[in-house]
């Protein structure tokens, strides 16, 4: 089972994300008047780092600063604004890939295909039907 497990998800402490979503979610706690320092903490990830594109992040840092959004924020919309700062092009060669599409069902098909190079943490899934896609 581990080998199925570790194939899927990638491990939780390898350093190979860009900080650009940890960069949003402090943003946007900033903007609710919560500090820096307070939303990374235990993250092991420094304010300063958050924008410096050689920096690389795990998905436990990442877990981490979101256990202190939720903590720390009395906002139901975070989530909402911190996905709302997040556009295709800072996903990379994947975002652009996918701006790339000529089609909804290429759009869909890709995405799905590659989500883990952006999203490891959870699972995609699209199915086709007749008259709607799921």
């Amino acid at each position: 089972m581990g080998g199925a497990v570790s194939s899927k998800f990638p491990l939780l402490n390898e350093r190979i994300y860009a900080p650009y979503k940890i960069a949003a979610l402090v943003e946007v706690l900033a903007e609710q008047g919560i500090a820096p320092e307070d939303s990374l903490k235990g993250s092991g990830v420094e304010p300063d780092q958050i924008y410096d594109a050689s920096v690389m992040t795990s998905v436990r840092q990442y877990a981490a600063v979101c256990r202190n959004a939720v903590s720390l924020s009395s906002d139901p919309a975070t989530p909402f604004r911190t996905g709302a700062r997040l556009h295709l092009a800072a996903y990379g060669m994947y975002g652009y890939a996918l701006m790339s599409c000529l089609s909804l069902r290429d759009y869909f098909r890709l995405g799905v295909k590659y989500h883990r190079l952006a999203t490891p943490t959870i699972t995609i899934e699209w199915t086709e039907h007749p008259d709607t896609s799921v």
